[in-house]
């Protein structure tokens, strides 16, 4: 026989027994599914076989086999049918009951005998990527940021403060266009590669570097790099004091 044996059905003449199976031929990460193939078989346990006798032979309700039948020695196979099972969400393979049904010479009363696909331990499906995310560090302007997964990942992308997604790239990615000396609360976000779902972190808080100057912002003393815009492009501005003659930046 082909597959796992999940039902039998017994008491059949000359001891007979229909016998049902099941084999796992694939699954589907992005469908979220699995595909198997249930196949009917007759056991006969006599030395010769039997005269030519008319069966009909379901399987879970599909007529597999009709019409004249012999039985030899050990088991003869009779028909098929593919099944598909869709998975839980978290991935988990629900279980699917499948069902022999006979009537024949041999079961004249009939009869029928069920199983359950999951006693073939269907492996689960891998659904969303298990991500995370820390901070790389930072300038007046921008906030780097690392993150790893478990699983390859094609798109990536992030969030500031509850805001909209934006698309990223590498590791750590960056996050430009900030303000100097402010918090920011990061969302990272992937997209897994098979199964094109998405995993989001929790908030990371990040904060701009200050800078080096110091100045009166409502009667707190921060330091504070002066920037200048030039061509669309913000740069650093740093003051320069005498020294005994001598040009310094003007740090302190």
């Amino acid at each position: 026989m082909n597959g796992t044996e999940i039902a039998r059905l017994t008491g059949g003449r000359y001891s007979t027994a229909a016998v049902l199976t099941a084999q796992l031929t694939g699954q589907s990460t992005s469908g979220n599914y699995s595909t198997f193939v249930v196949r009917g078989y007759m056991y006969y346990g006599g030395g010769t076989s039997t005269g030519s006798d008319y069966m009909s032979m379901y399987i879970t309700g599909t007529e597999v086999k009709t019409g004249s039948y012999r039985l030899y020695p050990g088991y003869t196979y009779f028909g098929e049918k593919s099944v598909t099972v869709y998975h839980n969400s978290d991935g988990t393979f629900p279980g699917s009951s499948q069902g022999i049904g006979v009537t024949s010479y041999h079961f004249p009363n009939g009869g029928e005998a069920w199983g359950n696909l999951s006693s073939l331990n269907v492996p689960r499906i891998n659904r969303y990527a298990n991500i995370s995310h820390s901070f790389n560090s930072s300038t007046e302007h921008t906030i780097k940021v690392n993150w790893s997964a478990d699983a390859n990942c094609d798109w990536l992308q992030y969030n500031l403060n509850g805001g909209s997604w934006i698309n990223a790239s590498g590791n750590p990615y960056t996050i430009s266009g900030l303000t100097p000396g402010k918090t920011y609360k990061i969302k990272t976000h992937l997209r897994r590669t098979d199964s094109q779902l998405w995993s989001t972190t929790g908030e990371l808080s990040a904060t701009t570097k200050d800078c080096v100057v110091r100045k009166n912002i409502n009667g707190t003393w921060k330091t504070c790099v002066p920037y200048l815009n030039v061509n669309g492009t913000w740069k650093k501005v740093i003051p320069y004091i005498n020294k005994n003659g001598t040009w310094k930046e003007g740090i302190n």
